[in-house]
Parts: C-alpha cells; sequence; structure tokens
C-alpha cells in the first residue's frame, strides 16, 4: 500500500458516510471535483491546505489524517526523540506491529 492510500480512502468514507456528493464536498474544500476523485482515487495526495480543510469540512482530526499519510505530527516526534523509552511503552501497551 502507497503513502496517502489510507488518507484518500479514509477521505472518501467519510464523505460518502456523510451522504455528500464529489460536488458538495469539493466545493467546500475550494477544490474541482475532478481533482477530489483524484485524490478519493489514490491518483494524488492531498496538500496540507486540503488536509486541514478537510479536517474541518468532516469534523475530524487533522492528526488523524496526517497519520494516515504516515505524516507524524513534529511534537509528537520531539516527545519521542526526547523521551525514547516511550516508544518500548507503547509497544508493550499496544503490540509491535512490525511484520504483522
Amino acid at each position: 500500500m502507497a503513502k496517502g492510500d489510507d488518507a484518500v480512502r479514509l477521505l472518501r468514507e467519510i464523505r460518502r458516510r456523510r451522504g455528500a456528493t464529489l460536488v458538495t464536498a469539493a466545493d467546500k474544500l475550494g477544490i474541482t471535483p475532478g481533482h477530489l476523485s483524484r485524490l478519493e482515487r489514490g491518483e494524488k495526495l492531498p496538500s496540507p491546505e486540503v488536509v486541514g480543510k478537510a479536517a474541518r469540512y468532516y469534523e475530524i482530526d487533522e492528526d488523524l489524517l496526517g497519520l494516515e499519510q504516515g505524516i507524524v505530527p513534529e511534537d509528537v516526534v520531539q516527545i519521542l526523540r526526547d523521551n525514547p523509552e516511550v516508544i518500548h511503552r507503547l509497544r508493550e501497551e499496544y503490540g509491535n506491529l512490525e511484520g504483522s
């Protein structure tokens, strides 16, 4: 699975669950329906601006969309750098997903 596939799948799933058409959602995101269609098919990755607008429009956490693209918030990266033992604790509590 390519980086960003989960994010675009999530955008499409949320749009459909909310009953929004491509035209309506694209208008709210300030992009063309064709552009949104390409995003949802994974042909393009959303820009940070579109991710922010989508998070607000769909009322979801912007960090969640970023994580779906493999983007870890810089403050979280810094916390892990400053406290590497947290990585071990996370794996103990939630499991090591590598190789699964």
